[in-house]
């Protein structure tokens, strides 16, 4: 017996009897109903945290890109030798520069809205030359500008809604479209789209449309999580909008992409990146969803 299996069993003896056991599902489901029940014993609020923090750690609740999937993603497609990469929501650089190391072929075009923090990824990146190009302005669904609340404390935590605690001022920032940046750039494709903008994924998507639409961009990883309840655009809308041109959406595990039709209990908030993949690269879809 698994050292699990003995904590649940010795659980379900302390919490329904000696006698009892953990033999199959509707043995695990009395032991979780009689807890449940028993709500305000100090254990049982401590193991009902417990599982919360478990669980979230299970969906991949994980921040470090070395650890949460980021890393290992770039490295399975580094054999496909991506050319053109955008990173958009650069913050200081960690991506571009994570990126630049693993696809040595490539060329970052990294964009950061927030002025003072592009200073500093400008900075960051400066030796590395070409192979990172420091946009200083965001790509979005529009030419113009976008309300930022800007965090003092946390640059990565500055976001087009108000999500986090904290002192905070909200900037006009300039964007772009990414179909207009393309244009002037003359980049015709992109090989991997990264977007982690806290809550504007979606409106970076949108000024992508024509390449979206044309199946220019091989690879979306994007950001989902708690900013999602405020600007309502949900898990659900980021499947039904990528399926309907022609990608297949995953969520992004430490060492595999789970893709998977949409279902009600995906939409969980927990993120924190998902992969989105041309449903016609069945080589890199291969690629990623075996370990």
């Amino acid at each position: 017996m698994s050292a699990i299996a003995e904590t649940l069993a010795s659980l379900a003896r302390a919490t329904l009897g000696e006698g009892a056991s953990i033999a199959n599902g509707k043995d695990v489901l009395r032991l979780v109903e009689t807890l449940g029940e028993q709500r305000n014993r100090p254990d049982v609020r401590a193991f009902a945290e417990f599982c919360r923090l478990f669980l979230r750690a299970y969906e991949n609740c994980n921040y470090d890109m070395r650890r949460n999937g980021e890393a290992w993603l770039l490295q399975r497609l580094a054999p496909f030798q991506p050319q053109v990469v955008f990173d958009v929501g650069a913050n200081v650089g960690d991506w571009s520069i994570l990126a630049a190391g693993l696809l040595p072929r490539s060329t970052i075009h990294a964009f950061e809205v927030v002025p003072l923090t592009h200073a500093q990824l400008a900075a960051r990146v400066g030796a590395l030359g070409p192979r990172i190009v420091a946009n200083a302005f965001g790509l979005a669904d529009k030419d113009g500008t976008i309300d930022i609340h800007v965090m003092a404390d946390d640059s990565t935590l500055s976001s087009l809604v108000a999500l986090h605690e904290g002192q905070r001022t909200t900037m006009a920032c300039p964007v772009r479209t990414g179909d207009d940046y393309m244009k002037a750039a003359g980049i015709e494709r992109i090989d991997l789209l990264k977007i982690d903008v806290e809550g504007g994924e979606h409106l970076v998507l949108m000024g992508l449309a024509p390449a979206l639409s044309e199946r220019r961009i091989d690879v979306i990883q994007f950001e989902y999580g708690r900013a999602n309840i405020l600007t309502k655009f949900l898990l659900r809308d980021y499947h039904e909008a990528l399926e309907d041109l022609g990608y297949r959406v995953g969520k992004l595990y430490p060492d595999r992409v789970d893709f998977r039709q949409y279902r009600l209990e995906h939409e969980d908030f927990i993120g924190p990146n998902f992969v989105a993949v041309r449903a016609d690269r069945n080589d890199i879809l291969g690629a990623l969803a075996v370990s």
